[in-house]
């Protein structure tokens, strides 16, 4: 069985024979893979995925709203929990921050690997977000 990719936006994707060590997030990291198939991810599916996120993302807002401490705010299991559910949430966590200003950073680094902010900018909610919004745009998540 091959690896797959999820992209609420895109779909799945089933991979040629990669084994699970030459996959991380969906993504191969080896120079040739096949693409076996491209699934359209069902709109069901898509719904679930916003549903949990939601439900989750709730749960984060209004257990840590008076916590001052950023690492206990992104170290909470609702937190934690939206992280594991994988880069198919990465669309749901922009239109949040672009929605507002909160604590995605950390989640977004770790579902994208990217990180747009400027070193300069680190601990700047206001440009921390406007980076990471023109990062979205840019690459087509927004």
């Amino acid at each position: 069985m091959g690896a797959y990719c999820c992209d609420p936006l895109i779909g799945y994707r089933e991979w040629g024979e990669a084994d699970e060590k030459n996959v991380t997030c969906g993504v191969a990291e080896r120079d040739k893979v096949d693409i076996l198939e491209f699934v359209p991810i069902p709109e069901q599916k898509v719904e679930e995925i916003r549903d949990q996120f939601a439900m989750w993302a709730k749960v984060w807002r209004n257990e840590t709203r008076n916590i001052s401490n950023v690492r206990e705010v992104i170290g909470h299991y609702a937190y934690r929990r939206i992280i594991e559910m994988g880069p198919a949430v990465v669309p749901f966590i922009l239109k949040e921050l672009e929605r507002a200003p909160d604590f995605w950073f950390y989640a977004l680094r770790k579902l994208t690997t990217a990180n747009p902010v400027r070193q300069k900018y680190a601990g700047n909610v206001k440009k921390m977000r406007e980076a990471w919004l023109i990062w979205a745009r840019k690459n087509k998540k927004l």
